[in-house]
């Protein structure tokens, strides 16, 4: 009966509670002014949805996953809501065997550096 209880316990931590919606608005209240705080702070299962515009910045480009399953998306597609590297790096790092679960969609990225993987540079 002990071993019962133990393992129940350790099925409910690894369950998640619940997903989270984080939002990014570079010019508006959003629970994050930059596209790489939401991403950090995400959680794996967490949705982080982009207001149209024009990101720029450290805090928009080279944009990490870390392994996360989640999702980053636009409001209104990539005609609205553009990442601007400024030639200083990439858009995404998708490096650390980040899978179906981790979704990237409704972004122009532009002005990558091609050396760097300009928009999206993915390895495993």
């Amino acid at each position: 009966m002990r071993t019962f209880a133990v393992i129940i316990s350790l099925l409910a931590l690894s369950v998640p509670l619940s997903a989270a919606t984080l939002t990014v608005d570079d010019d508006g209240p959003a629970d994050f002014n930059d596209i790489g705080s939401a991403v950090a702070a995400a959680l794996p299962g967490d949705a982080i949805i982009v207001a149209d515009g024009l990101y720029r910045g450290p805090g928009n480009r080279d944009i990490d996953f870390g392994g996360k399953a989640i999702t980053l998306a636009s409001v209104s597609g990539p005609e609205r809501c553009i990442i601007d590297c400024e030639s200083k790096g990439r858009g995404f790092y998708v490096d650390q065997a980040e899978g179906r679960g981790t979704v990237i969609e409704g972004f122009t990225v532009m002005r990558g550096r091609e050396s760097y993987g300009a928009g999206i540079y993915c390895i495993n």
